[in-house]
């Protein structure tokens, strides 16, 4: 078996957004990180987890020990983005394989391009 190609990707990430006085919603400052890792094309397999109109084409597993974020519904914060190739891609889902007392403890991130706004 051949070991997986690592990558080094720039990943963005924001904090919730403020409620100007306005009440209106504006992105707060961001900062930027690296994280080693493998990148991989999506299966077919991860079609039926993908939100409606989204194809598994549009998504890319990375395998990485460096936590990224998806977006949180409690807080407002948004998903850690990340730019590969002419695409940008969210985070969708940060598999967690941290805590199960191997040596190859690690992430599993489903990455998902995002909608050209």
């Amino acid at each position: 078996m051949a070991l997986m190609k690592q990558v080094t990707l720039t990943f963005t990430r924001y904090g919730a957004e403020d409620i100007s006085p306005d009440g209106s919603l504006s992105p707060s400052s961001s900062s930027t990180f690296t994280a080693v890792g493998a990148l991989e094309p999506a299966d077919r397999s991860v079609q039926s987890v993908l939100p409606e109109g989204k194809s598994f084409a549009d998504a890319k597993y990375f395998y990485t020990k460096t936590q990224v974020n998806a977006a949180s519904i409690l807080d407002g914060t948004p998903a850690d983005t990340v730019v590969i190739g002419p695409h940008t891609y969210e985070v969708f889902y940060p598999g967690d394989f941290t805590t199960n007392l191997s040596k190859l403890a690690h992430y599993e991130v489903l990455l998902l391009k995002k909608e050209v706004s």
